[in-house]
């Protein structure tokens, strides 16, 4: 283990190290809900060791189909936990979370790195992605289901995406995409990043058996996934989010126009790109908290910005635009925004690691003293909204 950690260079070992002390110091400053509900993710990990696909109890964000209680989301998060489930170990999820976080911060160095970046910038924009986006309360929160899976399909996607701008073996990209996807679906649109570079990089004589091992290997978990689907729900297409217990106004919202609308394009457009912090009082002096809906990616976390800089292949740049833009305006007209979520908009993280490789491609065109300034803006404001806002009510309940 040593050996191998000796042999990463200096750029890697020191963001992994900066990372690991700003996700520990987050963790330890947690409020910690002794009496949340148990992962769905380990629940259901749990009942394919019974050869079962519902689960056995209610609980939140279940799927009530028929009288059964299904988890509705893509599994491969579960199927991580099998091994630990298996041996009766029921892990907290922020315990894996915090090795696929090392992981992540690999990769991401690596990625950077290779494409050609010095390592003080390597380091920044390291920090700017895992402490300056919704990753950080990804993190912080794994030990919900929805953020858990944030945290494996960014890792999935960073390694995906290092093979791919690195060896370019397509059979290892579509194997990690493919996992990604299994957890969060929108990660399906990185393909379009993924078959265009493999093709316009690619070794000339090789490059369509590239693309051809990337979709032996990828389509495989797309076919997988819709028959899931269909022995859960009667249908590929059903993911059972229709199915959803769901209460307050976001139960109106859906019995009103359903799961995708196009009613919901503004509300979700003006907290992904406009809003700005919003901080919320509840009735009293001092603030408590943000916004729950979140701040904008743009005033959370200024340094995508940079991503307009990027030079390099136009057809490769292009096509993660596409992407990118793809995923947004699914997101748009999803009937909630990620909410609840803390100066962050969450549901970018599922492009946000391809919007970095675009930020890593116009950092050499932007002066380091802006790198930074934007860097430390977003850690500034996370750091209050996921350590000082949650120590200040912890302090306050004592």
């Amino acid at each position: 283990m040593s050996d191998w950690i000796t042999s990463l260079d200096r750029t890697t070992r020191l963001t992994t190290l900066l990372t690991l002390l700003l996700v520990l110091g987050s963790l330890f400053t947690v409020e910690y809900r002794d009496q949340a509900p148990e992962n769905l993710h380990s629940l259901q990990a749990r009942a394919f060791l019974q050869g079962r696909l519902d689960i056995d109890r209610p609980q939140q964000d279940v799927a009530i189909h028929d009288g059964r209680y299904f988890v509705p989301f893509p599994p491969f998060p579960a199927l991580l936990l099998l091994p630990a489930e298996a041996v009766g170990l029921h892990l907290d999820t922020r315990l894996p979370a915090i090795l696929l976080a090392v992981i992540a911060v690999l990769a991401f160095g690596s990625l950077a790195r290779g494409l050609g970046l010095d390592r003080p910038t390597v380091v920044w924009l390291a920090l700017g992605f895992f402490g300056g986006t919704a990753y950080w309360l990804a993190l912080r929160q794994s030990h919900e289901v929805w953020f858990f899976s944030h945290v494996v399909a960014v890792a999935a996607v960073l390694l995906a995406l290092r093979e791919t701008l690195g060896a370019r073996r397509g059979w290892l990209i579509g194997l990690l995409l493919g996992a990604a996807f299994l957890t969060r679906q929108l990660s399906i649109y990185l393909a379009i990043f993924v078959v265009v570079t493999l093709w316009r990089d690619g070794a000339r004589p090789g490059r369509g058996r590239q693309v051809l091992a990337f979709a032996a290997a990828f389509l495989p978990w797309v076919a997988a996934y819709l028959a899931f689907n269909a022995a859960r729900f009667g249908s590929p297409l059903d993911t059972g989010y229709a199915d959803l217990a769901l209460e307050g106004f976001v139960a109106e919202r859906v019995a009103a126009h359903g799961i995708f609308d196009p009613a919901y394009v503004v509300f979700n457009a003006v907290y992904l790109f406009l809003q700005g912090p919003h901080l919320e009082f509840a009735g009293g002096l001092l603030p408590r908290g943000f916004d729950p809906f979140g701040t904008s990616l743009i005033y959370a976390s200024p340094l995508v910005l940079v991503a307009l800089r990027a030079r390099g292949r136009p057809v490769c740049r292009w096509a993660a635009w596409l992407a990118v833009g793809l995923a947004t305006l699914h997101m748009l007209g999803y009937y909630n925004n990620g909410w609840v979520q803390q100066n962050a908009q969450r549901f970018t993280l599922d492009f946000l690691p391809l919007v970095m490789v675009l930020v890593m491609a116009g950092a050499p065109r932007v002066p380091r003293g802006w790198l930074r300034g934007l860097v430390w803006y977003a850690l500034a404001w996370n750091t209050l909204a996921l350590v000082v806002f949650p120590l200040g009510r912890h302090l306050h309940t004592m």
